[in-house]
């Protein structure tokens, strides 16, 4: 086989894949001759792909959603296609669109094919020299697609057939996406390894981004169009590609020989792949997330947020520096408005505490907006309607900076400690019905918080002087030896979120000093957990007054609970004495 996907007819025996450590591929269509494109139906129902060696578009049945061949129903809707490349669908109409590589007396042809019977086959137009990917845009009327021979990205007229060349002189283009807006393309070359990312009005190349490994086709990796998915032959696997940073990242690795198309289906949950002779899919939640769903609680990442045990840490030299810390008081949880924007046009944060009922979070809450009128940021009420559901503010995606804070998804005042789960739901208004649209929110909608609202517990129990059994009472008057000190305190959390704990003497005029030196957490008692001390009498070696006075001491404890902008529950405790021992005569200044 050339590098310009032209095969033999030979068909290959597949046994089962074998996919690379952290992905369970599972086959959904077998004895495949030479998959090429595929496409996913967005309502979830099928996807379809076309068969190099085999001629054919088929259309794989998902009944049940996670049905393995051979129990996937996989039915031929078309036939006698010369070496066809790719298929796109056009849902609305019920048909598809195919291009086909070696047919006789042209150099490639565009089809419309119905998806219903008889699945009649009509030709749009023809000599692209080579044609691959599909990228449709059928309200306007219009497909895209590259000539790997001609070096041409095309754009084709579906009604008259009539094509025009966009831009010419690619290098063995293979994989093509266009933007919703119709600004930019994006096409894969073989021959380099890169994409080239193409102005479609100016016809200029914007900028190239090296991919490697022969890079075939495309897709969509979020509804934000903020990155791709690339299929990489020669490392069968694929990269997801940052368009914002050009930085790319493994997203599925271990793919069957020859991978070539990919799909996204975001109501089932799968990507799904086209391979030399099998069609596999893949759990999207166990690909990297593409945009965060969840941005943050307060001033802390979601991506600092365990997922599984709610705890936040965030990185060394970040300005909020927290370790292990649960969560409690009131938080700012902030969201992906300009994701969810792209989606529809309104949300409903849902959440359960404990691995109970899910349930939406209904609060409602004050923020700023600019005023152009009045140059001023005024107070405007966030409210839900009756079924927990907020309108995505206008000024998404274009201009969060008139909103303050921006990207305030939810203000949610905590309550009971717990294990609480939260994930977001996405729908379109359509007159006075709500379409839900949440299938199609990228990977990654969940934020997991550990709740924590039990303050410490801390307490000074007792003054003793150094070596005798007996405590000084308080407010007493000490007046004989010894003339050191020793506090027993208790500075401790049952449920083992200590931060530090400290004690400290004040006396005089504005005089103080440490008794106990700060104590922070280090996770002494297991994996997240210290619970402190109770008891403890300290120092070792006594504490000794500079001079005669009356001394208070304080003992200072925190946790670790924090509402993203600062830890929440700061206890004291406090004990006076008087100092007028003859074995320390010095007055205080």
């Amino acid at each position: 086989m050339t590098s310009s996907v032209k095969r033999s007819a030979l068909v290959v025996a597949m046994a089962l894949c074998v996919a690379a450590p952290g992905f369970a591929l599972t086959n959904i269509a077998t004895g495949v001759t030479g998959g090429i494109g595929i496409a996913a139906d967005p309502a979830g129902n099928t996807v379809y792909y076309v068969d190099w060696n085999g001629g054919t578009l088929k259309r794989i049945t998902l009944s049940p959603p996670d049905c393995i061949a051979p129990a996937c129903a996989v039915t031929t809707i078309a036939s006698g296609l010369s070496h066809p490349q790719d298929v796109a669908l056009d849902t609305a109409n019920n048909v598809a669109y195919v291009t086909t590589r070696d047919d006789v007396g042209t150099t490639g042809k565009l089809w419309r094919i119905d998806l219903t019977p008889p699945f009649a086959k009509t030709l749009i137009t023809f000599n692209f020299g080579a044609p691959h990917q599909i990228a449709l845009d059928a309200a306007t009327d219009t497909a895209y697609t590259v000539g790997y021979d001609s070096g041409v990205l095309w754009k084709v007229q579906l009604s008259t057939g009539i094509k025009k060349k966009i831009f010419t002189g690619l290098q063995k283009p293979i994989g093509l996406a266009v933007t919703a807006d119709r600004t930019r393309a994006y096409v894969t070359e073989e021959t380099p390894g890169r994409i080239n990312e193409i102005e479609i009005a100016t016809a200029k190349s914007l900028r190239t981004i090296a991919i490697g490994a022969t890079p075939f086709y495309l897709t969509w990796a979020d509804p934000t169009e903020s990155s791709l998915y690339v299929v990489r032959r020669g490392t069968k696997d694929i990269q997801r590609v940052d368009l914002p940073t050009s930085a790319t990242v493994t997203a599925l690795s271990g793919l069957p020989a020859l991978p070539s198309g990919v799909a996204v289906h975001p109501f089932g949950g799968a990507i799904y792949v086209a391979a030399d002779n099998v069609v596999v899919r893949e759990n999207l939640g166990t690909l990297p997330a593409t945009e965060p769903v969840f941005l943050g609680v307060g001033n802390i990442p979601s991506s600092s947020i365990d997922l599984v045990d709610g705890y936040a840490t965030t990185p060394a030299g970040y300005f909020m520096q927290v370790k292990d810390a649960p969560f409690g008081g009131t938080l700012n949880i902030f969201g992906n408005f300009t994701t969810f924007a792209a989606i529809g046009t309104h949300y409903r944060v849902m959440v359960r505490r404990n691995g109970g009922p899910e349930a939406p979070l209904v609060q409602s809450w004050t923020m700023a907006r600019w005023d152009p009128v009045s140059s001023m940021y005024k107070n405007f009420t966030v409210i839900p309607d009756s079924d927990g559901r907020y309108a995505i503010p206008p000024e998404y995606p274009s201009t969060p900076h008139r909103l303050l804070p921006a990207f305030l998804m939810m203000r949610w005042p905590t309550s009971l400690n717990g294990l609480y789960e939260l994930r977001v739901e996405v729908y379109q208004q359509s007159g006075a019905n709500f379409v839900d649209k949440t299938f199609m929110i990228p990977t990654g909608n969940k934020l997991t918080l550990r709740v924590d609202n039990d303050p410490p517990v801390v307490a000074l129990n007792g003054i003793y002087q150094l070596g005798l059994p007996n405590p000084v009472g308080t407010c007493a008057i000490v007046s004989t030896p010894p003339s050191s000190f020793q506090l027993q305190i208790t500075a401790h959390d049952p449920n083992g979120h200590m931060l530090s704990y400290s004690a400290a003497a004040y006396w005089g005029n504005n005089q103080s000093g440490t008794v106990i030196p700060a104590v922070g957490y280090s996770a002494q008692d297991g994996p997240r957990t210290w619970f402190g001390v109770t008891n403890l009498k300290a120092p070792a070696a006594g504490w000794s007054p500079a001079c005669n006075c009356a001394h208070s001491f304080f003992v200072s404890a925190w946790k670790r609970t924090t509402d993203g902008y600062s830890y929440l529950y700061h206890v004291n405790a406090h004990r006076s004495i008087t100092i007028m021992n003859s074995g320390n005569p010095n007055p205080c200044p």
